[in-house]
């Protein structure tokens, strides 16, 4: 082997160990930059659970309002059809009571 024989290997071994060289750099900074985003997702993920949960919470709540004050509309509503049938059923009965009343009145007539 020559001196320029030498020469090129050396050069062309100093260019790989440039180049593997670069790539692990390279790739160290890619798996830093993806644990970071990773991380970041992991936050973010972690803080709409949060905003979640307490969204769910307040939900319940208000749907929990919502069906006491359907329920206290419906008993409300329940009185007052209750009053009105009874009302409505005195009437009829005085009605009934009234044709009654009549059909003997004119009985006694004839």
């Amino acid at each position: 082997m020559n001196s320029t024989t030498i020469t090129t290997i050396a050069s062309a071994a100093g260019a790989i160990i440039t180049i593997i060289s670069f790539a692990y750099f390279m790739f160290r900074n890619l798996k830093t930059d993806i644990t970071t985003k990773i991380d970041d997702v992991k936050k973010d993920l972690n803080g709409l659970e949060t905003k979640l949960t307490t969204r769910i919470d307040d939900v319940k709540k208000d749907l929990s309002g919502l069906e006491i004050k359907l329920t206290t509309r419906i008993d409300r509503l329940e009185t007052r059809l209750d009053t009105r049938l009874s009302s409505i059923e005195a009437k009829i009965d005085k009605f009934v009571y009234d044709i009654a009343a009549t059909k003997i009145k004119n009985a006694i007539k004839e």
